[in-house]
């Protein structure tokens, strides 16, 4: 991921008024040898309950409803619903290619089963990307910051929400349970259909991500043992539920 593009993205939604930590510079490689963003230390606490988890839907939302074209400088302009879908099944498939040697036959029949079924649920908004607990941080039940940008993008509303209930809430209770806050709180109500491209598309995204992770590791940037994990087992645990998912049209 590019780091400039978080920061510009993070700093357009924090004037917009959206829960996001100011940043104060973003800089090129020149003074350190590397791009850098500098922001503000944000007081808070990732420490949730029911409360907090229902400001946290409600701000992301929030963030979803409100104008991607406040976030065009960083990321470009703002596709149709269609474009935008299509873009990030690229985009994900361009990102496993350039971080192995050979082909994955199960990666390319899921962005295959992708393009044949993974619709719009509604307009191009701007999406988090790894929305859930442990990527914001709330004060007296208010959620004064969402973090972890690094996967924002121009998409469909759908791809958080599917990635929260399903993949990263379920610590906290299974994907009905999620569902049901979403709907109560959002007014949203997808379809079986929409949840099941939505989770095979975070379970695509996630195994070719992970498989970053090998490569530097592989390429001697960082061989730390946690990104060898990540490149082999969590890949693979990614990849079976793809080819699950694929398995089968959306219900």
């Amino acid at each position: 991921t590019d780091g400039t593009l978080e920061a510009g993205a993070m700093r357009a939604l924090a004037e917009a008024g959206l829960p996001g930590p100011p940043v104060r510079w973003i800089e090129g490689p020149d003074l350190l040898g590397r791009p850098f963003f500098v922001m503000d230390l944000v007081p808070g606490s990732s420490a949730v309950d029911d409360a907090v988890l229902d400001a946290f839907v409600a701000a992301l939302h929030a963030v979803h409803r409100g104008d991607p074209a406040i976030v065009s400088d960083a990321l470009g302009p703002v596709p149709g619903p269609e474009a935008g879908v299509a873009a990030q099944i690229d985009r994900w498939e361009a990102v496993y290619r350039e971080s192995v040697p050979g082909p994955v036959p199960l990666l390319d029949e899921a962005a295959a089963w992708l393009r044949a079924h993974l619709r719009p649920t509604g307009p191009t908004v701007v999406v988090h990307g790894d929305p859930g607990p442990g990527n914001f941080l709330s004060e007296d039940g208010r959620i004064v910051a969402l973090t972890d940008w690094e996967f924002v993008h121009h998409g469909d509303a759908a791809e958080d929400w599917a990635y929260l209930a399903i993949i990263r809430g379920r610590k906290l209770g299974p994907p009905e349970w999620w569902y049901e806050r979403i709907e109560r709180i959002t007014g949203i109500r997808l379809q079986a259909a929409d949840w099941h491209a939505w989770e095979a598309f975070n379970q695509f995204k996630g195994a070719c991500a992970n498989l970053t992770a090998l490569r530097l590791f592989r390429d001697g940037v960082a061989t730390t043992p946690n990104l060898l994990a990540i490149g082999t087992a969590v890949h693979y645990r990614f990849l079976r539920r793809l080819a699950d998912l694929v398995a089968q049209p959306p219900a």
